[in-house]
């Protein structure tokens, strides 16, 4: 049910990506060898549909041509389907048409020359549909992959524990997650950069407020870098317990292992925590609260190695303190942190 979820949205913006954006790209480059014919145009229809207060739109129309001594006709007008108001394309192509038919004026198809019966009437590369369908899609395509494999990755760190006994850190996956927000905060509004400069050219300043979105996602992505960067510089830094477990009425330690060589007099903190989870709400009211049930701290031992460095503690734990337990809603965990 966990990968089901996110396969959803994988699914979708591929699906996005696909049929709106590299579909209709494909179909023009192949066209480009097909060839040209009049065509005489029989009936055109600019269609509206409305929904949510917003129009968009298509266009359908019938024509009939004539090639190698053979004729013709279709109602496929353009490589691009369904409706949309990325633009005034559509409104633009059935304007000729239809000034076309009203005259008695051909327009030129492009003919496939292997299957003369598919044809089009216009070869418009449509940069909107591309952008949108490459940033629409590609966030949705984004989401879904992204928890895919921070899933995946949460269930192989599962495993990795059960074989080997190290505990890993969570610095690795978040700053994925903050690349790939950021990316969001980006990508999402990209179809508007089009229009920015029409807009502010004809002294609509307002849309300016849309660069803001990539503004702010450059500097949650730069986050994400940084992060990245500190776990490039240390390694992915497990920890080994030593008793393994741990209990209360005895000891909690272990080493930590980072992948950089530092010195014996490095001044480290080392935090070992008993906290309290409860998850209130649902959907987008969901929160997760956690209480310090009991807390202490020491600074570690730095043990240089050939790999990098040890960081060594151990800390002595009140009896009295409760074992980890529960799950999801409800738990108790106990969380060891390194400054």
């Amino acid at each position: 049910m966990t990968i089901l979820f996110p396969g959803v949205f994988l699914v979708a913006g591929l699906a996005v990506m696909f049929f709106v954006g590299l579909k209709p790209a494909f179909q023009y480059w192949q066209a480009g060898s097909w060839d040209r014919v009049p065509a005489t145009v029989l009936s055109s229809t600019l269609n509206r549909s409305y929904s949510d207060g917003s129009t968009t739109y298509s266009v359908s129309a019938r024509y009939r041509y004539d090639y190698q001594g053979r004729s013709y006709s279709s109602s496929t007008v353009s490589q691009y389907g369904g409706s949309d108001n990325f633009d005034d394309y559509w409104q633009r192509l059935a304007g000729r048409l239809e000034r076309a038919r009203s005259r008695g004026n051909t327009v030129m198809a492009w003919v496939n020359p292997a299957n003369p019966s598919e044809a089009f009437l216009d070869r418009t590369l449509r940069w909107g549909s591309l952008v949108f369908g490459l940033a629409f899609g590609g966030v949705f395509a984004l989401v879904g992959g992204g928890l895919m494999f921070l899933f995946n990755r949460d269930s192989k760190g599962k495993a990795d524990l059960a074989e080997g006994g190290a505990y890993h850190s969570n610095e690795k996956s978040g700053h994925w997650f903050l690349v790939g927000f950021g990316a969001i905060f980006i990508l999402l509004p990209s179809p508007a950069y089009l229009a920015v400069w029409d807009k502010v050219s004809g002294g609509d300043y307002a849309i300016l407020m849309v660069l803001l979105f990539p503004a702010v996602g450059a500097g949650i992505a730069w986050a994400g870098w940084k992060m990245r960067s500190n776990y490039r510089f240390f390694g992915p830094t497990p920890l080994e317990l030593d008793p393994e477990p741990g209990h209360a009425g005895g000891q909690v330690g272990g080493a930590i292992h980072l992948g950089k060589a530092l010195s014996r007099d490095t001044d480290m903190d080392v935090w070992l925590s008993c906290i309290r989870g409860r998850e209130s709400g649902s959907g987008k009211d969901r929160k997760t609260v956690e209480d310090i049930l009991w807390q202490t701290d020491q600074r570690a031992l730095c043990q240089p190695t050939q790999q990098g460095s040890d960081i060594l503690f151990c800390f002595d734990v009140p009896a009295e303190q409760p074992p980890s337990s529960g799950s999801g809603r409800n738990y108790i965990c106990w969380r060891v942190e390194l400054e």
